[in-house]
């Protein structure tokens, strides 16, 4: 009968280990979507500014005026090449971000966000590969 308060004590003490870290857990859970939303809100606010500036070279080269525009040509030019290397840039940051389902995932697990935040796995999900079970985090 000793023994089995003492597994109980044991078990008590555990579980308290248990409540400690689900506690860590859920705070970095909380701390993680913070960062996901920042990080997309800076995507979402570097695609505006490239899109304006974009815009702004368009009607540069619309002008009539490409006389008093040439000698800045290969600053053009240059600040293109930028801007497509900021999209791949911000393309792969995008990649590291949840997104949201397609119609199909929605058809089957109606309103559940999923995200595979392994990186391994997610590369064995994307190419086919069966995989290990994915840390995913579900939300509803």
């Amino acid at each position: 009968m000793n023994q089995t308060f003492e597994e109980w004590d044991e078990l008590n003490n555990d579980f308290k280990q248990l409540e400690i870290d689900n506690k860590t857990y859920i705070q970095h859970l909380d701390q993680l979507t913070n960062l996901q939303k920042k990080c997309q809100s800076h995507l979402t606010h570097q695609r505006y500014r490239l899109d304006i500036i974009q815009r702004t070279l368009k009607e540069l080269e619309k002008t009539k005026d490409k006389e008093k525009h040439k000698e800045d040509e290969e600053k053009i030019k240059e600040l293109e090449s930028n801007i497509l290397k900021r999209k791949a840039q911000l393309h792969e940051v995008e990649q590291t971000l949840p997104k949201p389902n397609g119609i199909y995932l929605k058809i089957i697990l109606g309103n559940v966000n999923v995200s595979i935040l392994n990186k391994e796995e997610n590369w064995c999900q994307n190419t086919a590969r069966p995989a290990a079970p994915a840390e995913a985090r579900w939300e509803v």
